[in-house]
């Protein structure tokens, strides 16, 4: 809906005032909460110019730098403003996505910001390597245990990019690492195995390092 009828408008009225009440910056990732900032965006984006659509636009603005608000909520608000054009030139606009990366730099908030991030912003996410660079900085700095942690998250997070740009991604990190660029499309194969079985092999690594420490057995 483009808010453009009373009852419509009623709707989004609701919408905004759900939007503007949910608190918690370590609360659980909701995927109707991305989705309702999505079609936010696109109220603002298609509805004609009326209070509705500033109202929402007003929202999105407030709950974007808001530290009480959930990450996956603040990286949707941030994005559908991105994909608006409402944060500046691109330098401007990245400069913003970074800060708010690196601001949600802990295991249970990166996954979430990044996936209300590149649901609202997704082709924009991808036009500022800068960005990327700053995740892959973010998360190379996690331990194993971190990491397993943020996964979830994570995986619905980078499944908002259709196979060809997640390979693009790949080739961009690859490059970073100063690996083969040629390896991107490998790398986002589908494994063979489920993601949990994978897991509970570092976990089990993770449990038998800290066993050996704890009785001197590490290997040099």
């Amino acid at each position: 809906s483009t808010c453009s009828s009373p009852r419509a408008s009623s709707r989004c009225w609701l919408a905004h005032r759900a939007l503007e009440g949910i608190v918690g910056p370590d609360a659980p990732l909701d995927e109707a909460l991305v989705q309702a900032c999505v079609a936010l965006r696109d109220v603002i984006a298609l509805g004609p110019a009326t209070s509705p659509r500033d109202r929402a636009e007003g929202v999105l603005s407030r709950r974007a730098i808001d530290d009480q608000c959930p990450a996956s909520l603040r990286g949707a608000c941030l994005g559908a403003l991105w994909s608006l054009d409402r944060l500046g030139d691109l330098d401007a606009a990245t400069t913003h996505a970074i800060e708010a990366v690196r601001g949600a730099a802990l295991p249970t908030r990166i996954g979430d910001l990044l996936t209300g991030l590149f649901a609202t912003a997704r082709a924009q996410v991808l036009a500022a390597p800068a960005l990327l660079g700053v995740v892959d900085d973010v998360l190379s700095g996690m331990g194993d245990h971190e990491i397993m942690v943020a996964l979830p998250a994570l995986r619905m997070a980078f499944a908002y990019f259709p196979p060809c740009e997640r390979e693009d991604i790949a080739r961009h990190v690859l490059t970073l690492h100063g690996a083969d660029a040629n390896d991107a499309r490998a790398m986002v194969r589908r494994l063979a195995l489920d993601p949990a079985d994978i897991a509970s092999g570092v976990a089990l690594d993770g449990a038998v390092a800290d066993i050996a420490r704890r009785y001197g057995l590490e290997t040099t």
